[in-house]
């Protein structure tokens, strides 16, 4: 695991232009944070995807990138996955840092 140093520390807890944007996506996610349903799924999926240039049918090995795929391969994958028990985890930390101190004591999942 690469070490942290205080400069890079403080850079990642402090403000940024895209702290905006960010809340927005949080919002999302909070207000629709199961993930039970399909469009809920997709919508996040696809947000997420687009604002961080990280839209999942970039992947090279996708065979079929039209919306299909998501209602086929992404949303049914992460319905069946364990994400809503590892973010209901999450919720015993009152802060972002304090996800960040539990993994500086040795932590390296959440699971």
């Amino acid at each position: 695991m690469q070490k942290l140093n205080c400069r890079e520390l403080q850079r990642a807890i402090g403000t940024s232009a895209w702290d905006l944007s960010n809340q927005i996506l949080y919002e999302m996610c909070q207000k629709h944070h199961h993930h039970e349903n399909d469009e809920v799924i997709i919508a996040k999926v696809l947000l997420i995807g687009r604002v961080y240039s990280a839209a999942i049918e970039r992947r090279k090995n996708v065979e079929n990138s039209s919306s299909m795929f998501y209602w086929r391969e992404v949303a049914p994958s992460i319905r069946k996955s364990k994400i809503d028990v590892w973010l209901n985890t999450l919720k015993m930390f009152d802060h972002p840092t304090s996800i960040l101190d539990f993994r500086i004591l040795g932590a390296t999942s959440l699971q």
